[in-house]
């Protein structure tokens, strides 16, 4: 796809056909195919002499009709989608779309009103897994123990995590990062990043609709691995959103206290 003159982009989507390609349904991030989807591609952007994957962008055993890509801004004047694998050996595509770097602001966050709170915390002094960790803007979960992650203080399922908006706001994304395997040294988390420690492998995303908490469409997770798993949806006006936890790979507290049922980052959302 060749744009017209160079763009700042950080997003892409590649969006594989339906299984029921007659009648297909409006994409979710949690839809899969098992028929004529694409199971491996790279994206990549152009940088003037050669094509580059961008960062995360090289995809391998994937079953999503919709699997979107992340990464910090590149300028580039065009992108592509080197398919690598697909179900029948055909390659096919329904829409590949590129965003521009946006302009969103993370409504969550301490910085911009958000207050977070827990149906338990984890404290082992000195150490401390307060809810707030999910409310300071850092992805990677650093300093676990000691305001970098949340922990609950049992493991007894489910558990929760809130954060409440300082007002009704109008949001279309959540964003959960989960402790990475290498807690004591995090990256920089990518959608392609995976744990087998510590993460969440099954999760509610929820939202406050003035009585009761409702899940978000698309926002029931079960069998996750990602350290950072992305939520999105048609916007929806409320004054808070919750993680209830279900399912995580450890259920038990272990004695150098890091914790299995905890989220290690934040919650992230566009408006």
């Amino acid at each position: 796809m060749d744009f017209n003159g160079t763009k700042s982009i950080s997003e892409v989507d590649v969006f594989s056909i339906q299984d029921n390609y007659t009648n297909p349904s409006e994409p979710t991030d949690a839809m899969t195919f098992s028929l004529y989807g694409l199971t491996g591609f790279d994206v990549q952007y152009w940088n003037g002499s050669a094509w580059v994957t961008v960062p995360g962008g090289s995809i391998t055993g994937n079953n999503k009709v919709w699997r979107q890509v992340t990464f910090s801004a590149v300028s580039t004047n065009k992108i592509r989608v080197l398919i690598n694998a697909t179900v029948d050996n055909i390659s096919r595509m329904a829409e590949v779309e590129a965003w521009t770097a946006p302009a969103s602001t993370n409504m969550a966050s301490a910085a911009n009103g958000g207050t977070a709170s827990a149906s338990s915390t984890y404290v082992n002094p000195p150490g401390s897994w307060a809810p707030s960790a999910v409310a300071n803007d850092d992805r990677k979960g650093a300093n676990n123990g000691n305001g970098g992650a949340w922990s609950g203080s049992t493991a007894t399922l489910p558990q929760w995590v809130q954060v409440d908006f300082n007002g009704t706001k109008s949001i279309s994304e959540v964003d959960v990062f989960s402790v990475q395997d290498n807690y004591t040294s995090p990256s920089e988390p990518t959608q392609a990043m995976t744990f087998s420690l510590y993460g969440l492998t099954g999760f509610d995303v929820q939202c406050w609709n003035g009585s009761t908490w409702v899940t978000v469409p698309g926002g029931s997770i079960t069998g996750n691995n990602k350290v950072w798993r992305q939520v999105t949806f048609s916007a929806i006006s409320t004054n808070k959103i919750r993680v209830l936890i279900n399912a995580t790979v450890r259920q038990h507290q272990p004695h150098d206290g890091s914790r299995s049922v905890g989220n290690g980052g934040r919650f992230g959302l566009h408006c």
